[in-house]
């Protein structure tokens, strides 16, 4: 139950919340923490693969355990309750995918429509024509809020708000780009395809029993499935076609209003999951 009260509150902040008040979420202090895990690393070249992912995360996540631990009793539980609710704003991160989408449907200059697009593309680089742009940007939501939602709370339902922040640094790590080296930034991206791999496709098999079941299905049984090395590819194909799949009509602008509303299903339809889980199972 406090996994469920834990997730709600967050949710309703996340959504309600005042964005000044979850600036904390920002990710520089995070990125300046694996660059010095880096650089403590680079000498090491048994480091240069997955021991190297496993180095970057485990003290970082090893002090939150430890704070967690001392503090998870506290206030007959509320400490613990108030920690967790944390951690799992925290791990959703900045950039509410829905907010976004909103925003950028309502902005009237293309200055703020690029800041936008860049925010939910994850470095993609912008169409220049507005309407391939809106379009893409329609395709993307899934893969975004795979990353940013349904991934986050996947993990934190399945293992409590140390999973849910493992990965967000694991998002951060495979983001941290050129200042890895190659073999650790190359581990960092088949981490987190693994870490995506189940709420990807439970995310399509969402989208397929709330809208076109038949096309998203026979997309789900062809993508079930994927080697190592082209799983990030599979997977980021698998939620742009998804979600494309989902979208009516030829109007670029009407997507994005249509897209916002599918995101609303999709989670609507994992906390009922969720609650129905939790009920039966107390």
């Amino acid at each position: 139950m406090n996994v469920l009260a834990a997730l709600f509150i967050a949710l309703a902040i996340e959504r309600f919340g005042d964005e000044r008040l979850l600036a904390f979420r920002q990710g520089d202090h995070l990125q300046r923490y694996l660059a010095a895990m880096a650089r403590l690393l680079r000498p090491c070249r048994a480091c240069d693969g997955p021991l190297g992912v496993a180095l970057m995360l485990l003290p970082l996540l090893a002090g939150v355990r430890l704070v967690y631990g001392l503090f998870d009793g506290w206030f007959f539980g509320l400490a613990g309750l108030a920690m967790a609710v944390l951690l799992l704003l925290y791990s959703l991160g900045p950039g509410d995918v829905e907010r976004t989408l909103r925003r950028y449907r309502v902005a009237d200059d293309e200055a703020s429509r690029a800041a936008l697009f860049h925010a939910l593309a994850d470095g993609e680089p912008m169409p220049l024509d507005a309407t391939q742009r809106s379009a893409r940007l329609a395709e993307l939501t899934c893969r975004a809020a795979t990353r940013r939602l349904f991934a986050v709370l996947f993990w934190f339902v399945l293992g409590g708000p140390l999973a849910a922040l493992a990965y967000r640094l694991s998002r951060a790590l495979a983001a941290a780009g050129p200042g890895l080296p190659p073999g650790l930034q190359q581990a960092a991206h088949h981490w987190l395809a693994l870490l995506d791999w189940a709420p990807a496709r439970l995310l399509v098999l969402t989208l397929a029993l709330t809208g076109p079941f038949e096309p998203l299905w026979h997309l789900l049984r062809a993508g079930l499935w994927c080697r190592p090395a082209v799983c990030p590819d599979v997977t980021a194909r698998l939620l742009e076609v998804a979600g494309r799949s989902c979208l009516a009509g030829e109007d670029p602008e009407a997507w994005l209003a249509q897209a916002e509303r599918l995101l609303q299903r999709a989670l609507l339809v994992w906390l009922v999951v969720l609650i129905t889980v939790v009920v039966l199972a107390a």
